[in-house]
């Protein structure tokens, strides 16, 4: 099996993976990402979420980046 930074890298270009303290930005609930993936078209999104699956890893969806503190915390988060 394919560890899943591989498959971000597969799916998603450089530019599209935002990993260390730029993380931060995406803090949603008191809960600090590990990795933001950026996907830019449908085709790179069902790539991601097949990865995902495949690796058993969560993925939370986040639109534009406003009202993270809004709503229920993940209840598992698992590093990717």
């Amino acid at each position: 099996m394919i560890a899943p930074a591989e498959a971000w890298h597969a799916h998603l270009g450089a530019d599209a993976i935002v990993a260390g303290d730029a993380v931060y930005r995406y803090t949603a609930a008191g809960v600090v990402p590990p990795t933001v993936l950026q996907p830019a078209t449908v085709e790179a999104v069902c790539g991601v979420v097949r990865a995902a699956r495949a690796a058993r890893r969560a993925l939370i969806p986040t639109g534009n980046g406003t009202h993270l503190r809004i709503g229920r915390p993940p209840r598992r988060q698992v590093p990717l």
